[in-house]
Parts: C-alpha cells; structure tokens; sequence
C-alpha cells in the first residue's frame, strides 16, 4: 500500500526546483506514514518507507547539476541526493556551499553528509580527510566522528601503516570541545572507551597485538574514564589475550543437540556462535552460518551456538529459565538451527570477552583460539568463511 501512494504523491510532488520546499515535503510525508502507522498501531515497513523516500528525493534531484546550484541552497541539496542515494555528488555539493560562507555548525552538517557519503561509497581514506578537518561543537558530534573514524582507520593501516592511522586516531579524539555542558560530560566517558576500542581493533588487525594491549592499558588508565564505562575495555582486552591461548571450557546448563564439551571436540575446527533471541545481526548470520556448516561439517567443522537468558521472549515478559528455553525450540526451527546450542552454566560470555553480539570464535584442531569475528555483514562473514577454510586444510 505504501509504495501506491508514494507513486501517486511523486505525481503532484511540488518541490522541484527548491530544495529546501522539496526537503520539507519529504520531511513532512515521512512524518506522516509514521504517525498513522502509531495511531493504528502498526509498524511501518521501514524498507518501503525508504524506498519512497529515495524515490520522492530522486524526482527533486532530476536534472541538477551540482556545481550550477546556488551556493546558499546546498546543504539543502546535500540532504536531497543523500536520501536519493547520490553519494558521489555530495562532495561537489559541499564544495559549491562552502562558497556561501556557512555557519561553523552549518558547515560540521555538510561535512558529516560529504564524510557518510564517502563511508557509502568505500572511499575510506576520503572520509577520513573530512573528519580530520571537521570541527565538533559537542561529545554528541565528536562521537559520530569516532564511530566512523573507527571504521577508517582499518584502511589508512592497511594502505599506508598502523601509526599513521594511529596518528589519525589521536588527532580525532583531541577534537573533545574546551567547555562541556552536564551532557557533554555524561556522554565523554563512553567516546572515550570507543575510541581506545576502535584504536586497538585496528592495531589487532594489522598484526600489532602488543600495541593493541597497551593501547587498552592506557585507556583503562584513562582517569577521564568511570570503572562502568571500562567494562567493555577490560572485555576487549580479555578477548584480544585469548588469540593464540586455549579456549576456556564452556559448560552446558542445558542445551538444544549434543554437545560432548570443546575437550570432545578436539580433532574439529571448532565455531562457537556467542548470540542471543533478541539480536537481529545474530539472525541475520544464520543464513550464511547454516551454509557454512552444511558444506563445511564432512571436512571436520563443529559449530556450537552459546546463548543465555533474558527473562522474555517477543512480547513474553517475566519468563522463567524453563519457559524461556522452551520457547527457544521455536526459534530453532524458524532459523533452521542444526548445530548444538548451549546454555551457558559458568559465564562464558564474561570469560571469553564478549561485549558484542554475534561474537565468533574460530578454535583450531588442538582447542587454541585462532580468531575471533564480532558483528555480521555478508561480507565481513565471506572473510570469516575463508578463514574456517584455511584452518581446515591444515592436518588432523
């Protein structure tokens, strides 16, 4: 239904010509669709809402030349070719708006726009340009910048070296404002732990493991930073200092399948899936991972899915251990799970680092952890596959 009447509002759509008429159409339909959606009690379908929000900015855009748009008008602009998914004219965008001598904050909004379109596009070291230049007024601002920085930095190693993207890092975190308000205050802590974490991730990837640890060292040193926003530091470090070790024994309260423990697993290339019933990046692996474990499992691959309770399962609250697990049957079936899963009796999770969901862990023939992979994404798990491939040709 929300497609037909995108269609039939693009037909009368008024704002081409003016950006700033065409944004608040936009702005102002999209407003709608979900406040109807509230006052009937449903949930709007965020891909079709997207789509006919993509296809009202494209009709906006048609015919428009970036470097012939009154220079005042272009973070308006901006904002349109980023919903039409026009990444690659945000830059010259940006470019013909300096020109109108914006605000400081109206130029840290165009440059976040140009620094995500180059995120979407790939351009890494591009993004990584504009967040050097940029100019945060707050922790809120400065906290986006890290997040994506820490997404850069990966690649500025890989090109050119570990320090310099470390360089880069640093130059980013030395952004925090001069004054902060009561929030800004509030907020720091948590940039700060994500900036270390992000820091060391990198140095991680690029073979550094020592740099990696003592950057964590510092940032639990880090007097800015309260004990409660070190828990993910001491996680990290925890889970960084487990490459190369044995895996801890994970013990069975109860269970889905046959789990003989990892000691009875030895001799397998081993994947321990740490997930829970609530995280939609967990089932978003499935897929992949059901693959993965149906062609692999004849070359000696064992996974073991590693979860624990909520007290809920969807809109069931206040649910007791057995009835949780019950349920979990269920999900077993909807996602085609065929591997053991384990409830986890000793705090498996806090033993093996875990502070984000899913959290795979790779344990090689002789039970040593060889890597661990955090998050999904198709790709991100293709690079995970290869990695269990490798580690099988090695002998049994």
């Amino acid at each position: 239904m929300l497609g037909h009447i995108a269609l039939a509002t693009l037909l009368f759509f008024s704002g081409a010509g003016d950006p700033n008429v065409a944004l608040k159409e936009i702005n102002d339909y999209r407003t709608a669709q979900l406040t109807e959606a509230r006052a009937a009690g449903k949930t709007v379908n965020a891909a079709e809402l997207n789509k006919a929000v993509k296809d009202k900015a494209t009709a906006a855009i048609e015919g428009v030349e970036p470097k012939s748009i009154k220079a005042a008008e272009g973070y308006a602009w901006m904002q349109l070719f980023m919903m039409a998914e026009r990444y690659e004219d945000l830059k010259p965008l940006c470019d013909e708006f300096m020109k109108s001598m914006p605000s400081e904050a109206d130029m840290f909004n165009a440059d976040s726009l140009c620094m995500r379109g180059f995120y979407s596009l790939g351009k890494y070291e591009d993004g990584a340009m504009t967040a050097s230049m940029m100019k945060p007024q707050t922790v809120a601002q400065l906290s986006m910048i890290v997040s994506y920085s820490n997404v850069f930095a990966p690649e500025i190693a890989k090109k050119q070296d570990a320090e310099t993207a470390a360089r880069f890092l640093d130059g980013i975190i030395a952004k925090v404002p001069t004054t902060l308000t009561e929030a800004d205050q509030k907020a720091l802590p948590g940039v700060l732990a994500s900036f270390y974490s992000g820091k060391a991730d990198m140095f991680e990837e690029a073979g550094k493991k020592e740099d990696a640890m003592k950057t964590l060292d510092a940032g639990l040193a880090d007097a800015r930073i309260p004990d409660a926003n070190k828990r993910s530091l001491k996680m990290t470090k925890t889970r960084m200092g487990l490459i190369g070790a044995p895996a801890p024994a994970i013990t069975s309260e109860r269970g889905y399948g046959e789990y003989p423990g990892l000691e009875g697993l030895k001799g397998k290339v081993v994947v321990i899936d740490f997930y829970a019933h609530w995280c939609p990046p967990c089932k978003a692996a499935f897929p992949d991972m059901r693959k993965m474990y149906d062609e692999l499992k004849p070359k000696g691959l064992e996974i073991v899915g590693v979860t624990r309770y909520y007290g809920y399962y969807n809109a069931e609250k206040n649910l007791g251990k057995d009835d949780e697990f019950a349920r979990m049957a269920d999900f077993n079936k909807e996602f085609n799970i065929n591997w053991p899963i384990v409830y986890d009796a000793n705090d498996s999770f806090t033993s093996y680092g875990v502070s984000g969901i899913p959290t795979s862990i790779l344990i090689d023939r002789q039970g040593v952890i060889r890597t661990v992979h955090v998050g999904y994404s198709p790709e991100s798990y293709a690079k995970f596959r290869h990695e269990v491939e490798e580690l099988l040709k090695d002998s049994k």
